[in-house]
């Protein structure tokens, strides 16, 4: 009889490997040496310190050990198991049944098997590749197993510890009658850490569609992207890959002290039309979820997508392999989103392998992308363990749900990470929402874009109550009618109800309905002459006022004018309060020139006056002795029209030979005294 020792083999196998790829685009390099360091010196243990040899049973021997010494709560690791035949004979039916024990020597997770296991009684969850496989003498099987200790199958999630991991050889379902066992029943030992990384509060945010409209909450307008990446780059937050934080967790990785995932659903093409420019513009990068079955390789045979047909009768069309290919040179990063969007809870083992390493295949052989990333269609199967362990044997390190909420590092299961849902207006579910957006809506709270990142974040609740319009002595006009070179006190009247805040408060004053350019804009003037101070908190019942002060140019254009007035950020990126366009809030006129009688003329008979009318249509006209207007001071009634022919009466009470000074009046109202300017000359004639 051979002894054991002489049968006894190590394999450097590539043990408890620790799935972290990086998606990216298929390049000849050298391996990661931290990655081979790791490998070899985990190796080299086995190899140094082989486990005690035991008389065979069957000829067959366990070369190596089965998983690495340690691991870490949450981690994705790969079991390897050789199992050879030592025999003369070949072993048909070949299967291996692995067990993780807690530290109190209960089961906690076991192989996978449509039989029961013949020690325990239960059904196990581990999925190896090889099951059931002939093994012919001489040769060596390996059984491997990608897994997620993220979640247990008996509901216990697994906690610090000295976990034991037993496994032995059958031949024959293992639990059917006949099943015996191969080999002696091993066992090695599973220590078990916590992550020991402080816990950073990440958001991954979840987009699908960015388009010029928004027919339903699937998709976000382009301007209001934009907006939404000019906000993370003011305010600090810096781009990352759902790698980053799994390499943060397991592999000493760095983040930074703010970091964002940018996520896009589906892969349609308004991704490398709307979004992926922006993204560039910003300097940011973000993932892109590909389903693989819809994607063409040019835009002449484009897929339309039959998965979400959309509003209007127009279905989504999804990305090309060459924009896929462009995009990723450009910095943005592919995962799997399976190949025909299906629900996955619904689909056969061989349909998930199609699903889930099929879509893997599909990016590397049309786009040179290797991907550890993963969405799941619809947000199903995020939490099945089947799934998850099928994920991880296909090499999958990090897969995103749409669970709503901040991915917490520490307690992040890497399989089923959280987003931030970005979503745009829902008019059927909620008539009175935006979506999300940069600018705040008290009735919507919840969508405020940066409460989405950050919950704590330091947010005024502002609310415009008022806005006036005052002449150079602080006086409001009944009409609110105002003049070329006069200088109007804007005046806006807000309260603070909620945390003090530095703001920035913008005006903004036109007249031809909103086409550009606007008459004046504080904000776009260089230098701004926005209004920025701090808001504190109001704790009185009078609001705040603030002051704009504009001059009325030499040859404005008369008419209405309309008047926003914004109240945002310092980084001026957020909205706070905004009022849009108040149309027609107050009247630019001209100044009421004087036509006739020429100035300085004699006149023998009565005789008429005229004036340009400017925007007024009442008038008074008035005459004095005096040419300050101080004393002796006559008026006529309120006029309608722009002339008025003195009355033979008046004229002949007028002493001859005497300077008489004339001007003319706007008028507000038919009563005295009438407050609106005069026209700008005063002239004079004699009654010759």
């Amino acid at each position: 009889m051979t002894s054991k020792k002489n049968m006894f083999h190590i394999d450097s196998m590539n043990l408890g490997r620790f799935l972290h790829k990086r998606t990216r685009l298929r390049v000849p390099a050298p391996a990661m040496p931290v990655i081979a360091a790791f490998a070899l010196a985990l190796a080299g243990a086995l190899i140094l310190i082989p486990t005690i040899a035991h008389a065979a049973q069957s000829g067959v021997d366990y070369p190596g050990g089965v998983s690495p010494d340690t691991a870490i709560v949450r981690q994705i690791i790969e079991f390897s198991v050789h199992v050879q035949n030592v025999g003369n004979e070949t072993i048909e039916d070949v299967w291996l049944d692995l067990g993780i024990y807690d530290p109190s020597d209960a089961k906690v997770e076991g192989t996978h098997t449509d039989y029961v296991d013949p020690e325990t009684q239960s059904l196990g969850l581990i999925y190896w590749y090889g099951q059931g496989s002939s093994l012919p003498p001489g040769t060596i099987l390996q059984y491997s197993a990608g897994y997620c200790l993220g979640q247990s199958a008996t509901g216990v999630s697994y906690s610090p510890g000295n976990y034991r991991l037993r496994y032995r050889a059958w031949k024959g379902q293992p639990g059917s009658l006949g099943a015996e066992p191969l080999g002696d029943l091993r066992e090695d030992p599973l220590v078990i850490s916590p992550i020991s990384t402080p816990n950073l509060s990440i958001p991954i945010l979840m987009y699908h569609r960015i388009g010029d409209i928004a027919p339903d909450e699937y998709w976000v307008l382009r301007d209001e992207f934009e907006s939404q990446m000019k906000t993370l780059v003011a305010y600090g937050y810096q781009p990352v890959l759902t790698e980053d934080i799994y390499n943060y967790n397991y592999h000493g990785g760095a983040l930074p002290a703010k970091p964002v995932v940018i996520t896009f659903d589906d892969g349609y093409e308004n991704v490398y039309t709307h979004a992926y420019p922006v993204m560039l513009q910003e300097g940011l990068f973000g993932e892109v979820y590909i389903v693989t079955s819809v994607t063409e390789s040019s835009p002449s045979v484009r897929r339309f997508s039959s998965l979400f047909t959309g509003i209007k009768g127009q279905w989504n069309p999804h990305l090309t392999w060459p924009e896929i290919i462009e995009m990723a040179e450009g910095g943005m990063v592919f995962g799997s989103h399976t190949r025909t969007h299906r629900d996955l809870t619904t689909l056969s083992d061989e349909e998930l392998e199609s699903e889930l390493l099929g879509s893997q295949q599909d990016l590397y052989s049309q786009a040179g992308i290797e991907t550890t990333s993963f969405s799941y269609p619809y947000g199903a199967a995020d939490d099945d363990v089947k799934v998850h362990q099928l994920l991880a044997r296909y090499g999958y390190s990090t897969a995103v749900s749409a669970w709503d909420g901040l991915c917490q590092t520490q307690n992040a299961d890497p399989l089923d990470l959280k987003r931030v849902r970005v979503y745009g207006p829902h008019p059927a579910a909620d008539p009175g929402s935006n979506g999300v957006s940069v600018n705040y809506d008290p009735t919507h709270p919840g969508d405020f874009f940066m409460r989405k990142l950050d919950p704590s974040f330091h947010l005024p609740d502002i609310a415009i109550e008022s806005v006036e319009f005052l002449d150079s002595a602080g006086n409001s006009r009944g009409n609110n009618t105002f003049k070329e070179g006069e200088t109007v006190t804007v005046r806006v009247l807000a309260r603070n109800d909620g945390q003090g805040a530095n703001v920035i408060l913008s005006l903004s004053l036109d007249n031809d309905g909103g086409l550009e350019p606007v008459v004046y804009d504080s904000h776009q003037i260089n230098p701004p002459q926005d209004i920025r101070r701090y808001f504190p908190t109001t704790i009185t019942d009078s609001p705040v006022a603030f002051d704009f002060h504009w001059q009325i140019p030499a040859g404005a254009t008369e008419g209405a004018y309309d008047c926003m007035v914004e109240f945002r950020d310092e980084a001026h990126v957020l909205g706070y309060a905004l009022s849009g366009w108040v149309e027609d809030i107050f009247t630019v006129c001209r100044s009421i020139h004087l036509l006739g009688p020429l100035d300085g003329s004699n006149l023998q008979t009565p005789v008429t006056f005229s004036w340009t009318a400017g925007c007024n249509n009442r008038f008074v006209v008035d005459f004095s002795f005096d040419p300050t207007f101080a004393s002796t001071l006559r008026s006529t009634r309120v006029l309608t029209t722009s002339s008025f022919s003195v009355p033979a009466s008046t004229w002949n009470r007028i002493p001859k030979n005497k300077i008489i000074y004339w001007r003319v009046r706007g008028a507000d109202a038919a009563v005295s005294p009438v407050r609106i300017e005069t026209s700008r000359e005063t002239w004079w004639f004699v009654r010759y």
